[in-house]
């Protein structure tokens, strides 16, 4: 059995420490890594990633849902 990859993406733990209490899964794929959030925390995490100085991102790729 293959060994399960460790995500290690920066802004991962900068995610997690923000918003503790929420459910967060993540996974990584031929190098792109996914963050899944619940509905409901959407615009905060995603305010966040582009208000922290550590984040400072700029730039959506890609949204979807269900």
């Amino acid at each position: 059995m293959p060994a399960t990859p460790k995500l290690d993406h920066p802004t991962l733990p900068l995610i997690k420490a923000a918003f503790s209490d929420v459910s967060l899964r993540a996974t990584e794929f031929r190098g792109q890594t996914t963050l899944i959030v619940p509905g409901e925390s959407l615009h905060a995490i995603m305010r966040f990633l582009r208000d922290d100085p550590q984040c400072a991102y700029n730039f959506l790729s890609d949204v979807a849902g269900i």
